[in-house]
């Protein structure tokens, strides 16, 4: 965890059971009054929706700027979605703060076991 003052930054490898579990942990101990994801506010009705839907799984489909479907997976053990479903139970604001741009890497990197 990283932590300034009051903002605390939680890096996460998604789609990692054992990365939800930690966010709920933190998210319940923890004193705060808001949480930040890293999604952009363009995605933010649909995936407040797919939240509703939990623990079904859910696709949200949208067009970048060039007309491109984006695919974006929402899924009970990804962090992000365990964080906005905590945050809600806990009546705390949610921002979507990440900027909405079309050339977002897709690199994927090699990541070690999640218990490492």
């Amino acid at each position: 965890m990283i932590q300034h003052r009051k903002v605390h930054g939680f890096p996460v490898c998604h789609y990692r059971m054992e990365f939800a579990l930690w966010i709920r942990k933190a998210i319940f101990e923890e004193d705060f009054d808001a949480l930040a994801i890293e999604l952009p506010s363009s995605v933010r009705k649909g995936y407040l929706a797919a939240i509703d839907r939990l623990p079904y799984l859910s696709v949200l489909i949208y067009k970048d700027h060039k007309g491109d479907n984006i695919y974006l997976p929402v899924e009970p053990c990804d962090p992000m979605a365990e964080a906005v479903r905590s945050a809600r139970e806990r009546g705390l604001k949610i921002n979507f703060i990440d900027l909405d741009v079309d050339d977002y890497p897709t690199q994927r990197e090699l990541l070690p076991d999640s218990y490492a």
